[in-house]
């Protein structure tokens, strides 16, 4: 049965499939009736054909369902058209794949509520076979409330932040309007509802990139004590925590100093981009470290558009950089623009903006839901 912190993903008409950005399609199941057509190791290329129905096993809840669609005999709008139920609704009227994409790909996302413990799905032919490629279920948003939690240890600002096993570790940062910086870390556990702190950072640092790697939380590069303006001295210092044992580790710095860079980890690979080098100049150099062979930082496609105090995040075998800022210019220099790197194709393509130019927003930029 599906949790409501985990994806179901069907490979509709085949065995399943890894697509290209390494997600994994489990095999066709669930169904009734409709044939399996198109070869068994494309996504998009396999499907199930004709009048047919599935019924998933699910904890009742809010969903958004993703129905992937691709036209793989019709040339022209009108040649094949379908209705699909979710939960006894008509979802798509009359779908025609190519009125809709052509031969592309498509995806129609609607969001369903399960109150029976199981996700039922209907395809219904009008003209022609109905047809569906891949079936894509994740937990829709929660409303989502505030209340008021225990005061930190300090108050920061500029820190660094990062969360492991579901408690809230707070690197660094500036404590007053002077601008001077603190090693402090501190953590919040949410079950005991209480803070506490931990081992100082070996530097006083802040605009840190942080990653995290089961019980490791990493730190690449950052502003070096207190604010001096464009004399701060900037780092190439990589710095591991342990959060089980306390401790601190030195690991191979990165190839230049760098500052509110962007920090990933995709798989064993940690991925450093942009930021600020000394003197606050925008960078998009791109670097990873292999975590199994970490001897050096190889080179990768710089990013499109170098900027710094970006949102960095992985999700789908893709990293996005968003949002952020150029030189240090808080007034008028705030960006919009949104970046997603393919690790598998290695190249960097520009996706939908932001609603506003943002920055500052490392600490705040996670993936929710599965998106």
């Amino acid at each position: 049965m599906l949790s409501t912190a985990t994806h179901l993903r069907i490979d509709c008409g085949g065995a399943g499939v890894t697509d290209s950005t390494g997600t994994v399609w489990s095999a066709d199941r669930g169904f009734t009736a409709g044939t399996a057509a198109g070869p068994a190791n494309d996504l998009y290329a396999s499907r199930r054909v004709g009048d047919f129905s599935y019924s998933l096993p699910i904890k009742n809840g809010s969903y958004k369902v993703k129905l992937l669609f691709k036209e793989p005999t019709k040339t022209a709008s009108g040649q094949r058209t379908f209705d699909v139920f979710a939960e006894r609704k008509l979802v798509l009227n009359d779908f025609d794949i190519f009125a809709a994409a052509g031969s592309s790909n498509v995806i129609k996302s609607v969001t369903v509520k399960v109150s029976d413990g199981r996700l039922n799905l209907w395809f219904d032919s009008v003209k022609d076979q109905a047809v569906v490629s891949g079936i894509e279920v994740i937990p829709a948003a929660a409303t989502i409330n505030w209340r008021q939690l225990p005061d930190a240890p300090l108050t920061k600002f500029e820190s660094m932040g990062d969360v492991v096993n579901g408690k809230l570790y707070v690197f660094g940062g500036y404590v007053n309007a002077k601008i001077q910086s603190t090693p402090q870390v501190a953590v919040y556990d949410p079950v005991a509802n209480q803070w506490s702190t931990r081992r100082d950072m070996p530097e006083k640092l802040t605009h840190s990139g942080t990653a995290n790697d089961a019980q490791f939380i990493y730190l690449a590069g950052g502003y070096v004590g207190d604010w001096q303006g464009l004399s701060t001295p900037v780092t190439r210092h990589v710095w591991r925590y342990d959060t089980i044992n306390d401790a601190w580790t030195s690991v191979l710095s990165l190839p230049a100093n760098r500052s509110a860079g962007g920090l990933v980890r995709v798989g064993r690979k940690l991925h450093f981009f942009g930021g600020l080098k000394q003197r606050k100049q925008d960078r998009g150099e791109h670097w990873v470290l292999d975590l199994r062979r970490p001897t050096r930082w190889a080179a990768a496609a710089a990013m499109p558009d170098p900027r710094n105090h970006l949102g960095a995040i992985e999700t789908g075998g893709k990293i996005y950089a968003v949002g952020g800022q150029h030189d240090l210019n808080e007034n008028s220099g705030n960006d919009a623009q949104v970046d997603a790197f393919d690790v598998v194709v290695g190249t960097w393509s520009r996706v939908a903006d932001l609603p506003r130019p943002l920055s500052h927003t490392h600490n705040a930029t996670f993936v929710r839901g599965g998106t």
